[in-house]
């Protein structure tokens, strides 16, 4: 299986949720080439990274698992959906990855935040990934570099689709488009005693590597109820981790 990865992020220590994943990141090698001869063009999201993310987004739900706090250490989780503090849905997911779904080409200038100044180099075959996501459940946003000089970010079928946005100098850019880093943004609820909660929206918005580290295009990802304390994911493709400046 090409590599996978998942992170979850607990709740606040000492909360009731510290011991729950309330934010679950997925982390995929979409490849670089076809490595069968009978199919060109870019890689894609393989049937066993497709079975690994089912069973993990499951067992996220339902399962004890292992979970990477908010301090960075491995504590046994209890699952989001099962008592104490048992949670009527999934904690919302974050997919990440490098090359675009076919998905991707469904926007127009209508239907998406941004810009599209290229054109999105896909996969030629759709492995079903985007559909495998909308089963799960708990997606509510993808991000993918690949085409450096699209930023765009539009919803599909309950799901956002999101470029990262091309920020490193060390790759193809556009003479004068600022280059531009896109930031998440994670808000957590507070409780009726005064306590953190779980995740309550997920915002995004773009940092311009211009004079005044502009802020651009603001977007409500996802929203579960009313505000909290923040936590800041930086929405990278794996192309784009060079020359990031201060957020």
């Amino acid at each position: 299986m090409k590599h996978v990865v998942t992170m979850n992020v607990g709740g606040v220590e000492g909360s009731r949720f510290e011991n729950k994943s309330v934010l679950n990141l997925y982390f995929l090698d979409s490849g670089d080439y076809s490595t069968v001869p009978s199919i060109p063009g870019y890689s894609w999201i393989k049937p066993s990274q497709q079975f690994w993310f089912q069973q993990t987004s499951l067992n996220r739900r339902f399962k004890s698992t292992s979970l990477f706090t908010l301090k960075a250490k491995l504590s046994t989780a209890k699952s989001y959906m099962t008592k104490p503090e048992a949670q009527t849905g999934s904690a919302p997911g974050l997919v990440y990855f490098h090359i675009p779904l076919p998905e991707f080409a469904s926007f127009d200038s209508t239907n998406f935040t941004g810009v599209k100044q290229e054109g999105i180099s896909l996969p030629s075959i759709n492995s079903g990934f985007f559909t495998t996501m909308l089963e799960a459940g708990d997606t509510k946003a993808v991000f993918i570099g690949h085409d450096h000089v699209n930023d765009l970010c539009g919803k599909l079928t309950g799901i956002h689709l999101c470029y990262a946005g091309g920020f490193g100098y060390h790759a193809y850019g556009q003479a004068g488009w600022d280059r531009r880093a896109r930031v998440v943004l994670a808000t957590l609820e507070k409780t009726e005693t005064k306590g953190w909660g779980t995740v309550k929206s997920i915002r995004t918005w773009k940092r311009l590597d211009d004079e005044h580290l502009t802020t651009i295009d603001p977007q409500v990802l996802w929203t579960k109820s009313s505000a909290g304390k923040l936590l800041s994911v930086i929405s990278l493709s794996v192309d784009h981790l060079k020359d990031l400046k201060e957020l």
